[in-house]
């Protein structure tokens, strides 16, 4: 038998803006609670879960600007989703609050165990769709497919757990294909006595960027006075907060997720011919990775407050027990054909927009043949101490003396100290002769700052 304090009143209603799911109803002196039975707890449980009145609202903090395709942020840091690409959003429990007796709770909320919670109490919001215009968030119904349908997600009616907000885009849903069969993404895990959340295979096409976030309560401004004790984020912090502030500066109190960083690596291809004979005699058909790392997995959640680096939150990783390569063709950056393969954009196989004559300078970086965004190779090295990426180049030549080979050319692609998630690394390929060819990699921010490495290859 186990006791429930829990209380059906409101201190008042407000409203806010936003999804669907709960937390708060609790008093200043909680009356007595009946010692209950197993059916009795289930049911007290199940009302526990319930909506409040306190509907869920999000922010967006200060980011360094992220959507799916490489873009810099507005001004401080606001940026917008793209038409149909969305935050996949999650409300997980942090904890228990401090005013509320553990002992009296259930076994699997004590242990705040979210990989076997069917309370709604633990898992509050589970990969919920997300869009973001200019910064202001709107959960969206299912999957997002009709954006008009929006979706309000609300605090639990028991005032029992904190919950803190974790976010990942561009969302995907809960169940992939992978090899020809269906696999679910989503997969709560336990380490030790904490739990975790991992988002698995994220099938990488090149184009898109992958970014994490969460909120961070313990930036929230605490409830004055704190014999209130209501901590951030419940319906009653709040219903508390909005009483001490009004109900016009609450908003200033929402969570705000904060995107520090993209996850990925952002390469983008340069070529240019040594003299005006190889320019002219020469012929690019097509560039690409053949071993791109295909699929990843990203930590979106851990409750150890000091995992070991490969379970740290925010950190995209291999899944399974090797490198799972695929072949990506660098893709056009900007312009009508915007994210299509730079050398074939219909996808049926026929060479398009070949390169000739070849450039033999280049002035500056901004109008590349193509990109592509990847994990950073390193990530590969746990499974291949020697991974590297490779950048393959398709040529054709006009006969010419001396220029009479066609064929691939390859270079691997490196740098000291590795290439770094969230930097754009331009590969500058100079092509020497239809056998011969150098590429050099220039480091820059995401808004740029130049730092060159070289790259040899023969």
């Amino acid at each position: 038998m186990k006791k429930y304090l829990f209380i059906l009143g409101f201190a008042g209603t407000v409203f806010f803006s936003a999804c669907s799911t709960s937390d708060d109803l609790t008093a200043e002196k909680p009356p007595v609670t009946p010692v209950v039975d197993q059916a009795d707890e289930a049911a007290m449980i199940r009302e526990a879960g319930q909506n409040s009145d306190v509907s869920i609202s999000l922010g967006v903090g200060s980011s360094r600007g992220f959507t799916r395709s490489p873009l810099v942020p507005g001004e401080g840091g606001v940026f917008s989703t793209e038409d149909n690409r969305y935050l996949g959003v999650f409300c997980l429990s942090t904890g228990i609050q401090s005013g509320v007796d553990a002992s009296t709770l259930p076994t699997n909320v004590q242990k705040n165990n979210w990989k076997d919670d069917d309370t709604g109490l633990l898992v509050r919001m589970k990969n919920v769709a997300a869009k973001v215009v200019d910064g202001e968030v709107t959960f969206l119904e299912g999957d997002g497919a009709d954006p008009s349908l929006v979706k309000h997600c609300y605090y639990p009616m028991g005032n029992w757990m904190k919950y803190n907000f974790y976010a990942y885009y561009p969302r995907q849903n809960e169940t992939v294909e992978f090899v020809g069969q269906d696999r679910p993404t989503i997969e709560f895990s336990k380490v030790g006595t904490y739990y975790y959340l991992l988002e698995k295979y994220f099938e990488i096409d090149g184009t898109q960027d992958i970014i994490w976030g969460k909120a961070d309560p313990t930036e929230a401004t605490a409830v004055s006075p704190a014999a209130n004790a209501a901590e951030p984020y419940s319906a009653r912090y709040f219903r508390l907060k909005t009483e001490e502030v009004g109900a016009g500066s609450i908003v200033n109190f929402y969570p705000k997720l904060k995107f520090e960083q993209h996850k990925l690596v952002q390469f983008r291809f340069f070529v240019k011919a040594i003299n005006s004979a190889v320019a002219n005699a020469v012929t690019i058909k097509n560039m690409y990775i053949p071993n791109a790392l295909g699929y990843l997995s990203l930590v979106i959640a851990n409750q150890d407050p000091a995992p070991v680096d490969s379970m740290k939150e925010g950190t995209i990783k291999v899944f399974g027990k090797k490198n799972v390569k695929k072949k990506l063709n660098i893709k056009w950056l900007t312009g009508a054909n915007k994210d299509k393969d730079r050398f074939d954009k219909d996808g049926n196989g026929t060479l398009e927009d070949p390169i000739n004559p070849i450039p033999t300078t280049l002035e500056n970086y901004n109008d590349p043949i193509g990109y592509l965004m990847l994990a950073s190779p390193t990530i590969g090295e746990s499974r291949d101490p020697n991974f590297k990426y490779s950048l393959f180049l398709d040529f054709s030549s006009n006969g010419t003396s001396g220029f009479d080979s066609s064929g691939t050319l390859s270079v691997d692609l490196d740098t000291e100290g590795g290439f770094q998630e969230g930097k754009i690394y331009n590969i500058v390929v100079t092509i020497k002769s239809p056998v011969e060819i150098q590429a050099k990699a220039t480091l820059e921010e995401w808004i740029p700052v130049a730092t060159p490495v070289k790259l040899d290859a023969n």
